[in-house]
C-alpha cells in the first residue's frame, strides 16, 4: 500500500513538474504574433500551431495581451467565433473585426520608434 501511495505521489509530482515547465514565458516578436493572427484570418492555420499560440505565454506583455484576447474570444458561446464552431478560424463577422485590430495592434508594437 504504501508503495501504490508513493507511486500516485511521484506521479502527481511529475506532472505538476510539467505544467510548470510549461508554463514558462516564452520570446515571441510582433512579427510572430502577427503571422499567426493572418494565418488565423485567412484560415490557414493548424491546431498544433493554434494550440501552441493560446496555451503559451508570452515575456512581452503587450503581446501576452493580444494572446490573452485571442484565448477570451475562443471560448464556447463567444461572440467572435460562428455558432457551433470547434475551428480556430470559424470566426462570427465580430470575430474577424477583433483579429484584424489585434493585427493592427501587434504590427504597431512591432514598428521601430521615432527618434526624438
Amino acid at each position: 500500500m504504501a508503495g501504490l501511495i508513493w507511486f500516485i505521489a511521484a506521479a502527481v509530482g511529475g506532472v505538476a513538474t510539467l505544467v510548470v515547465l510549461n508554463r514558462r514565458s516564452v520570446k515571441q516578436t510582433p512579427a510572430d504574433v502577427a503571422a499567426v493572427l493572418r494565418s488565423l484570418l485567412n484560415g490557414k492555420i493548424d491546431s498544433a500551431r493554434w494550440d501552441y499560440f493560446v496555451s503559451t505565454t508570452f515575456t512581452d506583455p503587450r503581446l501576452e495581451s493580444i494572446r490573452g484576447r485571442c484565448v477570451d474570444a475562443w471560448r464556447k458561446g463567444s461572440r467572435f467565433l460562428q455558432p457551433g464552431a470547434i475551428a480556430p478560424q470559424e470566426l462570427s463577422a465580430a470575430g474577424v473585426k477583433l483579429i484584424r485590430e489585434l493585427l493592427q495592434e501587434c504590427e504597431r508594437i512591432g514598428q521601430p520608434k521615432a527618434p526624438n
